[in-house]
């Protein structure tokens, strides 16, 4: 639930490390409707990681993730997989009138036809 009291998507005290890198530390941020933000800095300053655990790709090892004020969990790719079949099962890519084979074999047969005309 949205409240005017809460920002929409707010990092807090996060840290992000990789192996022996620290890639962030105590990283905070908060992000309220019609805000517009920019992100400065100079090459590896963890700009990207920033945004990765922003966007929920990187969880972070400290700190939280809130979403409208709520702690956000990214789910495990593996669940996240399967609700996304799920959601898909009505369509004709999981039915299996798009076959990936046949595709792959009309995009090969569509670059000879373009070779061959050169």
């Amino acid at each position: 639930m949205t409240s005017d009291l809460s920002p929409r998507l707010e990092l807090k005290h996060a840290s992000k490390s990789f192996g022996r890198v620290c890639a962030l530390g105590d990283g905070s941020l908060q992000l309220w409707p019609g805000e517009v933000h920019a992100l400065l800095g100079e090459n590896g300053a963890s700009k990207s990681t920033f945004v990765k655990l922003l966007a929920g790709v990187y969880q972070p090892d400290t700190g939280e993730l809130l979403v409208d004020g709520s702690a956000h969990v990214r789910e495990s790719r593996r669940s996240a997989r399967c609700r996304h079949r799920r959601d898909l099962s009505g369509t004709d890519a999981v039915r299996g009138s798009f076959h990936r084979r046949k595709h792959l074999h009309g995009a090969s047969a569509a670059r000879s036809l373009r070779a061959h005309s050169l």
